[in-house]
C-alpha cells in the first residue's frame, strides 16, 4: 500500500527528521527529500543511520513552537516543497499523527519525551573519551592499542570489540583461536580503572547445529514471524554471521559477500514479554563468561 499525505507548513523554520546526516539543523525547502529506513549504514549525506525519528518541529511567525510525529514503522520518506509544505510517503502502516504544542521550543521537547519516552540518564564514565573500530584481527592487537595509548598519555576511558570477537559473528560466543585472551585483557583493563563495551548484531544464526541462543529462542518463540495468514513461519535475513566452514573472499562486493558467505538468521521480536526475559539471560550468561561494562546494540 502505498500511502501519501501533504501539509502545509506555518513557517520555513523545520527542524527534525533523523536519523540522517544533515548539514544544517534548519531544513532547506527546495524539494529535499529525506528517507527513513533505519539500517546498518555509516553516516552519509541523506543516508540513513541507526534511527528512525519522523518527528519534526516548526517555529511559527510568533516565534511559538510545536511538534509533529509519525508512528509509523513502515519506510517511509518525507519531501519539502518552498511553499512552505511538506508531504509524507510511506509504503503502509497506520496513520497516528501526534502533535505538541509547546509554545516554546523547550516545552516541545519536554512534550514529545513525555510522549515518546525520557532519555536514560546515562553513566558518567560513558561520557568520557572512546575508541572503537571494526577490524581488530586479535586479542593482542587490542592489548598493544591500550598499552601505546597510555604510554602516550591519550585521554582514553573506554575500549571497544567490535563483532571481531565473535565466532564467525555469532552473538554470545568468543573466537577461541584468535580471541582466547580476552576475558582476562578486559579484566586487568578494567581493574586498571578502563571500561569496556562488547558490540551485539542481533542477527540470531539458524543455519548451525549447537547454537543454545537460537535454540532457547525457539523455544520461548522470540523470533519475527510472518503473519499467520502468510504462513506464520519465521522472517530469515541475511547480515551476520558467516555460514560454517567457509573462507570468505573479500575481494568481492559486500552485497555479493552476503548472499554467498552469510547465513540464514532470525530477528528477536522485542514487542513480546518473553523476548525481553530470553534476551536478558542470553546477555546474563555472557557476562558470567566475560565482564563488560556496556554493551552496543546495533540495528540491523
Amino acid at each position: 500500500m502505498f500511502i501519501q499525505v501533504s501539509t502545509r507548513l506555518s513557517s520555513p523554520f523545520v527542524y527534525g527528521f533523523g536519523e540522517t546526516e544533515h548539514t544544517t539543523y534548519k531544513h532547506d525547502l527546495n524539494y529535499h527529500t529525506w528517507g527513513m529506513f533505519s539500517k546498518d549504514q555509516p553516516p552519509g549525506y541523506k543516508m540513513n543511520c541507526y534511527g528512525v525519528h519522523p518527528f519534526y518541529m516548526g517555529l511559527e511567525d510568533t516565534a511559538d513552537a510545536h511538534g509533529v510525529l509519525l508512528l509509523n514503522s513502515n519506510a517511509m520518506d518525507v519531501t519539502f516543497q518552498p511553499t512552505p509544505a511538506l508531504t509524507y510517503r510511506t509504503l503502509g502502516g497506520i496513520l497516528d499523527f501526534y502533535m505538541v504544542l509547546g509554545p516554546t521550543p523547550e516545552m516541545v521537547v519536554q512534550e514529545y519525551t513525555a510522549l515518546i519516552g525520557r532519555p536514560v540518564l546515562p553513566a558518567y564514565w560513558s561520557l568520557g573519551f572512546q575508541l572503537c573500530r571494526y577490524g581488530y584481527a586479535n586479542d593482542s592487537e587490542i592489548e598493544q592499542l591500550y598499552s601505546e595509548m597510555i604510554a602516550a598519555g591519550i585521554p582514553y576511558d573506554v575500549q571497544y570489540a567490535d563483532i571481531d570477537y565473535m565466532e564467525r559473528q555469532l552473538d554470545f560466543t568468543l573466537d577461541e583461536v584468535n580471541f582466547p585472551g580476552l576475558p582476562e585483557l578486559v579484566d586487568r583493563m578494567r581493574g586498571e580503572g578502563m571500561r569496556f563495551i562488547f558490540i551485539l548484531d542481533p542477527a540470531i544464526s539458524g543455519n548451525e547445529t549447537d547454537y543454545s541462543a537460537f535454540d532457547r529462542g525457539i523455544a520461548a518463540d522470540v523470533f519475527i514471524k510472518y503473519p499467520s495468514h502468510l504462513g506464520g513461519n519465521i522472517v530469515w535475513g541475511k547480515v551476520w554471521p558467516d555460514l560454517p566452514n567457509v573462507t570468505v573472499d573479500e575481494d568481492l562486493d559486500w552485497d555479493t559477500q552476503v548472499e554467498i558467505y552469510r547465513s540464514y538468521a532470525a530477528f528477536p521480536d522485542f514487542f513480546y514479554t518473553q523476548t525481553a526475559t530470553w534476551w536478558k539471560q542470553e546477555i546474563k550468561d555472557f557476562y558470567d563468561k566475560m565482564k563488560f561494562d556496556g554493551l552496543w546494540i546495533v540495528s540491523i
